[in-house]
């Protein structure tokens, strides 16, 4: 079955994808030096936004959606229409790589991070640099406003984190004791604290306003991989290469629970949406649930037989999913810890695992090229969706009056409409970038368009064409 659209896409590795915030449309960054505009519901390529001569890492819409700004491994920031895809600005500065590209709240400003260790900030509608931010003596890795929109967090491989003034671009304050690189700065959902990581083993946490060092978690013996604020903001959960996590007080740094058992390295860490669980996923085939109040360890997660990379909670946070480099999805319930299912089909690492929004359907990529849409209730592969041009790593849901829709990408931008149905799914492809065959299995697809004159003929044979029809 062909596609019901194909288009000219990438020619090569796709960096980034983001709907619009009205989800009306999708952007594409690519390796191949582009950024693609594709309407999320017909698929049509509506603009090849052509201008840099490098690697295009990031691309972001602003607030309201109207612009779009694109970082690249040519030093420069470009801005474009995003409804027109016309050039609008190059926002030139930067004598190295733009790792990263933020949009302040309001829309009307934008932060830059540069291996040339700086800062930039810009006027979103005429492209003017407003300030440069120096200080940094290593590169900025991320960048990050706070939630009103006044402040601007920097992290460097400098070891520090410094915060700015995002109208003056002044240095309000340099956040000093990492004594290794910080991977990461987060605000606090209320803005007031901002708290860092690092491979210095610690997590520091410092007074957003003031700048001063409230607290230092000490605790961790290796580098802190995962940090994840809960979301009342009062605890904070750290992941670490020592094998352990650790939750600490957000107020008082108190570390309240330390949670021992893996074995091996703890590579993520994730709060139940109720907050009252945490799962982590490690290096030593384990997914472990932990009771966040008290750090008891609930259950131990056995049955994967190499490491886990992906953890995920149900939206009811009834049930875990995860993903293994043994090939596997499994499925557990969140309250006994007992193995519901084995999703077995993948013929490779497993990357990602996330459940759709209602919850009833499971979507998993594989290092196999191929996703699979599985039921959450019974275990069962409803769909398989092959010949990708790489390894699916992650996706994007798109939840509108009309359904539920899955954006992946390797190479190319493919986007699915998922209809769940008693007993079933029904998957049918919106569109995709790509001239290739799609290949999907075990789905009923409906009203496919866009098919050759031969397969129109061939399924009209088939009395296929003009109603659902199962491919096999």
């Amino acid at each position: 079955v062909q596609p019901s659209h194909k288009v000219i896409g990438h020619t090569d590795g796709i960096r980034s994808v983001v709907y619009s915030p009205d989800g009306e449309q999708i952007a594409s960054a690519s390796q191949d030096k582009t950024v693609r505009l594709w309407n999320a519901d017909s698929g049509a390529l509506t603009a090849t936004l052509k201008s840099h001569t490098n690697v295009v890492w990031r691309v972001v819409y602003s607030p309201n959606g109207q612009q779009i700004a694109s970082g690249s491994g040519d030093n420069t920031v470009q801005l474009w229409d995003a409804q027109t895809g016309a050039f609008a600005h190059i926002l030139q500065g930067h004598t190295s790589r733009v790792y990263s590209v933020v949009y302040s709240p309001s829309g009307q400003q934008i932060a830059s991070g540069s291996g040339d260790n700086t800062v930039r900030l810009w006027d979103a509608q005429t492209g003017a640099l407003a300030h440069i931010l120096r200080g940094h003596t290593d590169t900025v890795a991320s960048v990050v406003y706070s939630p009103s929109g006044e402040q601007i967090a920097s992290a460097s491989h400098d070891n520090t984190v410094r915060l700015w003034d995002a109208q003056t671009g002044a240095l309000t304050h340099t956040l000093q004791g990492h004594t290794y690189w910080v991977g990461s700065v987060v605000y606090s959902p209320s803005g007031q604290q901002i708290a860092s990581r690092s491979w210095d083993k610690t997590v520091r946490l410092w007074d957003a306003q003031t700048g001063i060092c409230a607290r230092t978690l000490k605790g961790h013996s290796a580098p802190v991989y995962s940090m994840v604020y809960s979301s009342s903001g009062q605890q904070i959960a750290s992941a670490s290469h020592d094998k352990t996590v650790r939750l600490w007080d957000a107020q008082t740094g108190a570390l309240a629970h330390t949670l021992q058992g893996h074995t091996f390295s703890v590579n993520s860490v994730v709060y139940s949406p109720s907050g009252q669980q945490i799962a982590s996923a490690s290096m030593d085939n384990t997914v472990r649930l932990w009771d966040a109040q008290t750090g008891a360890l609930a259950h131990t997660l056995q049955g994967h037989t190499y490491w886990v990379h992906s953890v995920a909670y149900s939206p009811s946070g009834q049930q875990i999913a995860s993903g293994s480099f043994d090939g596997t999805v499994r499925l557990w319930d969140a309250q006994t810890g007992a193995l519901a299912h084995t999703l077995q089909g993948h013929t490779n690492i497993v990357w990602s695992v996330v459940y759709l929004p209602s919850g009833q359907q499971i979507a998993s990529g594989g290092a196999g090229d191929t996703v699979r849409l599985w039921d959450a209730a019974s275990g069962q592969c409803v769909a398989v969706i092959r010949d990708f041009n790489g390894p699916v790593t992650s996706f994007a849901w798109k939840v509108t009056p009309n359904g539920q829709y899955l954006v992946a990408a390797d190479t190319s931008v493919r986007v699915w409409q998922v209809i769940e149905a008693e007993g079933g799914c029904q998957v049918r492809l919106c569109w995709s970038s790509t001239h290739g065959a799609l290949n999907v299995t075990d789905a009923s697809i409906w009203e496919v368009q866009g098919l050759s004159p031969l397969n129109t003929r061939l399924l009209e044979q088939r009395g296929t064409v003009g109603r659902p029809f199962h491919i096999a």
